[in-house]
């Protein structure tokens, strides 16, 4: 490897002066990457300080510091909020609508920084929503200001994604006010190292889906959060066919951009109970109409002329947390990881090239652009070995 291309170059020759051959090898005990000690990609990180993993980054200085958050691959919560859902009389909806069971505290307790999360108004109060339902079973405006309340309090940014129905906005707008000098604009998140938005306090940056009539009716003052409709790039596939959802995940991982074009690529290894577009839709209700018959002929029809598990239809609808069971979608999920992991190490095995200086610079430009974003998840707290590999992404030297 050339080490004039490291930002802790000068550590390394303070000790081993120009012998840096002599640098000992080490295991990322984390990830398993080797790699000589000086450098970030060896170093894990600590598992017992995920409550402000980005911070600690940081704090090591160098490229750590010095690139901004929107370089960060992010672990998210998919419908951040729906472990309020209660109601017994509402059980058999229970299955689409709940996709985590950790509070939102918890989940940044884990190393989730990119918050999916869904309100509305209802006289007078907050509420959560997914789909139909409301989501009451605890008090989201205050889960929500805890939330603000320990990223400050660590000084680790968080990215949050608002989502409303009805008159929520300017509710979520005078909670953000609560915490007005730890905003960090938007405009940041693609500009400004994330070292210098620790250090000034800015940790909370926020975007929300806002349509065109709440702006004709409250004007500027929605521009107070980045507007995610116009930024968001990516999403999740929408497919019930293992081989589509797949082959989705796959395309973005090819899919780069870069900080002037000022996107937030999200990247959702969630399956929706039912996928949600306009013909399946149809076919489901047809479906439940005609009490699962088709599905389940389908299903077990594939069984028997032994279509691959990896091809497979998960028919019309099926529970989020059975979904997430199921082998076939722990190795899809295991699999989209690994490939973001080899586009991070493949810049460690690049040639050297004297007679092309930028060639690895540009490299980890690329490199950097396809991981980017946030990664979107259900049920996270049995995820934790897949987050922990998402974190160590950004444990890199470029």
């Amino acid at each position: 490897m050339n080490y004039q291309n490291l930002s802790n170059l000068e550590t390394a020759q303070l000790t081993y002066g120009d012998n840096l051959d002599q640098i000992q090898t080490v295991c990322n005990m984390n990830t398993g990457f080797r790699g000589p000690r000086i450098l970030n990609r060896t170093n894990g990180v600590d598992v017992g300080k995920l409550d402000n993993w980005i911070k600690c980054l940081s704090d090591r200085g160098g490229e750590l510091a010095d690139r901004p958050l929107a370089t960060y691959t992010l672990p998210g919560a998919h419908d951040a909020l729906t472990y309020a859902f209660k109601g017994w009389h509402r059980r058999g909806a229970k299955g689409g609508t709940v996709t985590q069971v950790l509070d939102l505290t918890s989940q940044f307790n884990l190393g989730i920084r990119y918050f999916d999360i869904r309100v509305k108004e209802k006289n007078g109060e907050l509420i959560g929503f997914h789909g139909m339902f409301n989501l009451t079973g605890v008090d989201i405006e205050a889960a929500i200001a805890n939330l603000f309340r320990i990223a400050v309090q660590k000084k680790e940014p968080i990215v949050i994604k608002f989502d409303y129905k009805g008159n929520a906005f300017p509710i979520v707008s005078r909670l953000a006010n609560m915490f007005s000098g730890n905003i960090m604009p938007t405009s940041e998140y693609w500009k400004s190292s994330v070292g210098e938005c620790i250090r000034q306090g800015k940790v909370l940056c926020l975007f929300h889906k806002i349509k065109s009539k709440h702006k004709a009716k409250l004007g500027d003052v929605v521009d107070m959060f980045g507007d995610y409709s116009k930024h968001k790039a990516g999403g999740f596939s929408n497919k019930h066919n293992m081989k589509s959802h797949a082959g989705y995940l796959e395309k973005l991982t090819t899919q780069g951009y870069s900080l002037d074009e000022e996107r937030l690529k999200v990247m959702s290894l969630n399956i929706p109970c039912i996928p949600t577009s306009g013909s399946q839709i149809a076919g489901g209700a047809m479906n439940t109409v005609l009490a699962g018959v088709p599905s389940l002929l389908y299903r077990g029809g594939q069984r028997i002329i032994r279509v691959k598990t990896h091809n497979r239809w998960l028919g019309f609808y099926k529970a989020v947390s059975s979904i997430e069971q199921l082998e076939v979608v722990k190795d899809i999920n295991l699999g989209f990881v690994n490939k973001l992991t080899d586009l991070v190490n493949s810049w460690y095995s690049l040639e050297d090239d004297e007679n092309n200086p930028i060639a690895r610079e540009s490299h980890g430009e690329k490199m950097t652009q396809y991981v980017a974003g946030a990664v979107g998840m259900d049920f996270v707290q049995g995820k934790r070995d897949l987050i922990l590999q998402l974190i160590e992404l950004n444990n890199r030297d470029f």
